[in-house]
């Protein structure tokens, strides 16, 4: 079955999903808690997005997360990367922590966000682990009410939509969460109603069109193929070879990333042709989507590769094979 495609909006809302891989447990301590929530102030920092409800569980996290610029998919990576590597260092563990692609449904929340919040703070009483959100920790209820503090969830917003002073707003949101409790939600914040979203018509009549002008761009694999052999020394052969050499790994990275952003071409496409699993160059593109971020020089080269790319994408609609010459080139094992 073909993945869902996320549609990113900007400055607007989703509920995230992240669950322990086999329904296995991502917490081990409250202390693991409290590196999610520095993972999570970090993530704010760097992503310049709002958190604006959590709930952590035993084996699994929600999130309501209001988006700037940067993508869902590229918040929740860098989130799920950073803390399986701490998990893993800590504990000695090797492999997955979170269960493959993680669930997000976008949110109308002129209409719905109310809805959302009470749905998130429910969890542990829906799981049976208390009788009231406000006697639950670790999850954002505590501090809607002031009895906890964060400094990186926004608590503002929503409660402005109960009453505009403070005072009368907590009482409201306090009574609205209570009566929440025994009740099904109506609304499906798991998967969505339309295409993973919650909203009428025109909001996700909205959203596609804006998905539409800001669509992927088109490459050309085997342009792609024979532009990073050639500007990197390399070979085909070397790229799909075992070889695990840094030079190797970087271009392999490059290449997923750019075919992971493209309309036209899987990953799993690019996967065969080189000889390499797909889930391992979804790995290479989280990495380097992270590393770009802090690295300038590394943003600059793969801005030029992907500008050239789809620039010469239709021009290149009758390619010819990639030239022998470049797949006689060997890697040259002492380069980086």
């Amino acid at each position: 079955m073909a993945r869902r495609h996320r549609f990113h909006s900007p400055a607007s809302t989703y509920h995230i999903m992240l669950r322990g891989n086999d329904g296995q447990p991502i917490f081990f301590s409250d202390h693991d808690k409290h590196r999610m929530c520095l993972l999570l102030q970090e993530g704010t920092e760097r992503f310049n997005h709002h958190i604006e409800a959590f709930c952590f569980m035993s084996n699994h996290i929600h999130l309501a997360v209001k988006v700037g610029d940067i993508s869902i998919s590229q918040i929740v990576h860098h989130l799920a990367f950073r803390y399986t590597q701490y998990i893993n260092k800590k504990y000695k563990r090797i492999g997955h922590l979170f269960q493959g692609r993680f669930k997000s449904v976008l949110v109308d929340d002129e209409k719905y966000l109310k809805e959302l919040i009470r749905y998130i703070h429910l969890n542990p009483v829906r799981a049976a682990m208390t009788d009231s959100p406000e006697n639950y920790f670790w999850s954002s209820h505590q501090a809607y009410l002031g009895l906890n503090n964060y400094v990186w969830l926004q608590t503002d917003r929503v409660l402005a939509k109960f009453y505009s002073d403070k005072e009368n707003a907590l009482i409201s949101f306090k009574k609205y969460v209570m009566n929440g409790i025994g009740v099904d939600t109506e609304y499906d914040f798991k998967s969505g109603t339309i295409m993973g979203m919650i909203g009428d018509q025109k909001f996700v009549d909205d959203t596609l069109i804006f998905a539409y002008n800001k669509r992927k761009t088109k490459i050309n694999v085997d342009l792609l193929i024979q532009k990073m052999c050639e500007d990197n020394n390399l070979s085909i052969h070397a790229l799909s070879s075992n070889a695990k050499h840094p030079k190797l790994s970087k271009v392999r990275a490059i290449m997923a990333l750019l075919v992971r952003e493209s309309e036209n071409v899987s990953l799993e496409k690019l996967a065969a042709i080189l000889n390499r699993d797909a889930s391992g160059l979804t790995k290479l593109a989280n990495r380097l989507e992270i590393k770009i971020l802090k690295d300038s020089t590394m943003r600059l080269e793969v801005d030029k590769t992907r500008q050239m790319i789809s620039q010469n994408f239709e021009r290149m609609s009758d390619l010819t094979p990639i030239p022998k010459e470049c797949q006689n080139v060997k890697p040259d094992p002492n380069s980086t």
